[in-house]
């Protein structure tokens, strides 16, 4: 449990700590969709500009394969063999 969490987990009004992990957790889920939209949009980059998936998997320590679902997963019209 990380410090923050376990700050919350203390507090005495156990309503005003639902009430901040609620608004905690909207805030990492806006992050987490902000964060994967700008991976999707890197990867596409990258291979616009004529990396293969491997070489991108390779060099962002991700497999090849999980390269491929991020590019597919943000070009639904695209060949899905398209590389």
């Amino acid at each position: 449990m990380t410090d923050s969490v376990q700050d919350l987990a203390e507090l005495e009004d156990r309503f005003e700590a639902v009430r901040l992990a609620t608004l905690r957790i909207e805030q990492a889920r806006q992050e987490a969709n902000e964060l994967a939209d700008l991976r999707s949009r890197l990867v596409n980059e990258l291979h616009d500009e004529g990396w293969s998936f491997s070489d991108i998997g390779k060099k962002a320590g991700l497999s090849r394969g999980r390269i491929h679902q991020i590019h597919a997963s943000s070009n639904p019209a695209k060949h899905p063999a398209d590389e």
